[in-house]
């Protein structure tokens, strides 16, 4: 058969370089240089196709000589590009509703509905400004520089402590949302563990206020009815008592969006208990599972629970928002920890009223079977291996001497292939230990066979190599912006959209207690008598200067 596409077979149409633009790189694709050689060879049926374009393109050069403002033409074609993209996921404003909007703000006009659009707007003409200055080209960068600004607008009081609320504020806060954090005027209670503060309060603003007191209750009257999301993670019925619940923010503002991400949910016999991550780590069986067959618990430091709480609650704000676009209205949301460590669980099932054991980690705490676990070389040094099919099977089984690995496909323990898991375990445990460990890390990746080494590195070397991997720092994982307290500050950074630098996160900072207060009460109207007179009462904190 004659090949139909030669040019495909002959020509690169460019290559990806790594540029650098401030002090990050970003990868960009870089075009061939025109005219290609060796020549295209353009068969017939595209050649027709080509020239119609031309032809078009060249009508729209005509045209644009006719306009008297293209910047206005322009103007009205990204709106209307806007507005349709919005009207796919739900909006129901219109082209017209935009304008008068943003002319004249005229009442009537779906706001909510407008101000999606417009972020539709701000996002786009962000990415065209960042190229007509030769700041960066089209890059996978500049988009998701773009993404950030989707969420730019709206607004979130974020009322949560500890971890698991926090993070979801933080989560919102990194997708452009501006988020002001409620807090007492002592700072909330986790204020004294750094970590905390640094994991889960980054693009925040600081409102320290005595939300007991009855003096601010005008203020937190005027942050509900100017959210768009309002979010706590209280013990059910202190919302209720302070007057921050859901039924308030409805009667106060229809449209916003209320998340009471609680420890065990809004109603059961343990509905009012205190819950934190080490607690629903027992509660769901999560420290007996890691810590092995017929071995003691183990507590999991890097508090899994709540950092899954924190993302459930941010998804769950998200469904909200998009819900109110699509013309919903104000969504009420609800998660608990507990249920974040149930999602932990989620291969657990009955089967006709049986439970289905699956695969458990072992006594050594090595893995789940011989397709899933870590090995020790003969070196001492340990690595990964993943068999994830038949197929990766035989070619492991290439690789061994004798004894043999089973030809039945078993990576797993438990389950009908359970004494084939075994038998195969035993004889990888002592294959790998007749030569290193990158050795054969070498052998099972030249093979296409995940294999991973361990570095016998400390638990906070592995955190230095993370922050100073090239490659996260080339694709924002990692965060790097000055604070007062500790000086030129490092973390990972936001990953739902990899933006590295302030420009792709509008507020790359860590508040202090109280640092936005007499900011954020201006912006709700407060004058300022009324401002000083709440600070005097010290319902009310700023942070010194």
């Amino acid at each position: 058969m004659p090949n139909r596409h030669p040019a495909r077979a002959s020509v690169r149409a460019g290559t990806f370089v790594t540029a650098i633009s401030g002090p990050d790189g970003y990868a960009t694709f870089v075009p061939s240089p025109l005219p290609p050689n060796p020549p295209l060879e353009i068969p017939p049926h595209l050649q027709s196709r080509l020239d119609r374009a031309n032809q078009a393109l060249g009508r729209l050069d005509g045209v644009t000589l006719l306009l008297p403002d293209p910047d206005q033409f322009l103007y009205t074609y990204i709106r209307k590009e806007a507005v349709l993209s919005s009207q796919i996921e739900g909006t129901q404003s219109s082209l017209s509703d935009l304008l008068l909007f943003e002319n004249d703000a005229t009442p009537g006009v779906p706001e909510a509905d407008a101000h999606e659009t417009l972020n539709y707007i701000d996002a786009m003409n962000h990415g065209l400004g960042r190229m007509e200055r030769n700041e960066l080209p089209l890059s996978l960068r500049l988009l998701r520089e773009v993404h950030t600004r989707l969420l730019a607008g709206i607004r979130v009081v974020d009322f949560s402590a500890f971890v698991a609320g926090p993070l979801a504020a933080e989560i919102l806060a990194d997708l452009g949302a501006d988020v002001i954090k409620v807090e007492p005027p002592g700072g909330e209670a986790m204020r004294a563990a750094a970590y905390a503060v640094a994991a889960c309060q980054r693009g925040k603003r600081s409102l320290a206020l005595d939300i007991t007191s009855p003096q601010a209750r005008p203020v937190l009257d005027r942050l509900l009815t100017e959210a768009d999301v309002v979010l706590h993670n209280f013990r059910v019925g202190v919302a209720e008592r302070l007057g921050i619940d859901a039924a308030t923010l409805a009667r106060l503002n229809p449209d916003a969006v209320h998340c009471h991400a609680s420890a065990f949910g809004p109603a059961g016999p343990r509905a009012m208990f205190p819950g934190n991550d080490a607690l629903m780590q027992a509660v769901t069986g999560f420290e007996r599972a890691i810590g092995g067959d017929g071995n003691d618990p183990v507590a999991a430091t890097w508090i899994p629970i709540d950092m899954t709480g924190g993302w459930i609650a941010a998804a769950g704000v998200l469904a909200g928002l998009y819900a109110r676009a699509a013309g919903g209205g104000g969504q009420k949301v609800e998660t608990s920890l507990l249920g974040a460590g149930i999602l932990l669980h989620s291969g657990v099932f009955y089967r006709d009223g049986e439970l289905l054991r699956g695969p458990s980690l072992d006594r050594e705490q090595t893995g789940y079977g011989p397709g899933y676990r870590i090995y020790q070389g003969g070196d001492g040094n340990w690595f990964a291996l993943v068999v994830p099919s038949p197929d990766a099977w035989r070619r492991l089984a290439s690789l061994l001497d004798e004894p043999a690995l089973p030809e039945t496909y078993a990576p797993l323990r438990g389950g009908t292939h359970d004494a084939a898991a075994r038998r195969a375990e035993a004889v990888l445990d002592g294959a790998f230990k007749q030569t290193s460990a990158a050795t054969w890390v070498t052998r099972l990746r030249s093979l296409g066979l995940p294999a991973e080494p361990i570095e016998p590195l400390h638990r906070d070397d592995f955190r230095r190599a993370i922050l100073d991997d090239p490659v996260n720092r080339q694709l924002g994982r990692v965060a790097s912006y000055p604070t007062p307290d500790w000086g030129r500050f490092e973390q990972v950074g936001p990953l739902v959209r990899c933006g590295p630098d302030a420009d792709a996160t509008p507020r790359l900072m860590l508040p202090g207690v109280g640092e936005h207060t007499t900011e954020v009460l201006a912006e709700l109207g407060l004058p300022p008598a009324e401002i000083d007179a709440l600070l005097d009462a010290k319902i009310a904190r700023q942070l010194a200067d």
